[in-house]
């Protein structure tokens, strides 16, 4: 029983941890927000309705070859197909580091291969967000948020990361007790401190949900980051000594 209690707890906790900062990324076209773009394994990936229709495409999707056709403003025709690397646009045909896929129903393609290869725009990193310059224009990128320190940090986002940092090691601290527990009423008498370690878990939570990730500077989002890699290793550490 113990041993099961121990996988719902470290299943639980690290499900809600991977998944605190799952936040779109902002994708602006010369100051003019068109899309949200998602990070996954590394990689930048825009949605592909969205981006091109923004630049005076139109898009067809074949269901049955999970084909995408992208009909360019200057004639060109792109054609993509999800799971594969290949790609063509009129006779040309391209290899991307990475295949597209759907997630809720939105296809998604890397976003070097559409800009670097396809629409020849320029793109920026900054603030938390994705900057796109049309050949010839200059990008334009709104100003940082001005109640930052000059860390580029605001005191509550930083207190919040630190915050569940602590709860983080608190409850890792939890679960070196409770794996060492051979009593089964002893057991049941732990269950309470679990239950608040859930409660206060599903605050952290709300309190993440609640923010707004779009208003990111590109330093709070390496806090964030740094902070929840810190997170996924303490846990790890402590899974592998709770398995043993």
């Amino acid at each position: 029983m113990k041993k099961l209690l121990m996988a719902v707890l470290m299943c639980l906790f690290m499900f809600q941890a991977g998944n605190v900062l799952a936040a779109d990324v902002p994708v602006y076209l010369n100051d003019v927000r068109i899309a949200s773009a998602q990070e996954n394994n590394g990689y930048t990936y825009l949605p592909l309705r969205t981006m091109f229709e923004a630049v005076g495409a139109t898009v067809e999707w074949n269901a049955a070859e999970q084909k995408i056709i992208a009909n360019l403003a200057d004639g060109r025709v792109l054609q993509m197909q999800t799971g594969s690397k290949k790609a063509y646009c009129d006779n040309n045909e391209y290899t991307m580091q990475v295949t597209p896929y759907i997630s809720n129903g939105t296809t998604y393609v890397p976003i070097r291969f559409i800009t670097d290869d396809i629409l020849k725009y320029g793109v920026d990193y900054r603030n938390g967000a994705v900057y796109l310059q049309a050949p010839g224009q200059t990008v334009i990128v709104p100003a940082t948020n001005p109640t930052a320190t000059s860390s580029g940090i605001r005191p509550e986002i930083k207190n919040l990361m630190d915050e569940i940092e602590k709860f983080v090691n608190e409850y890792c601290d939890f679960l070196i007790e409770f794996s060492s527990i051979d009593d089964a009423d002893e057991l049941i008498n732990k269950m309470p401190a679990f239950t608040d370690y859930m409660a206060r878990l599903d605050e952290y939570s709300n309190k993440i949900e609640s923010m707004d990730f779009d208003s990111l500077s590109k330093e709070e989002q390496e806090y964030c980051t740094e902070a929840e890699a810190r997170w996924m290793k303490k846990l790890e550490e402590i899974e592998r000594l709770t398995n043993n």
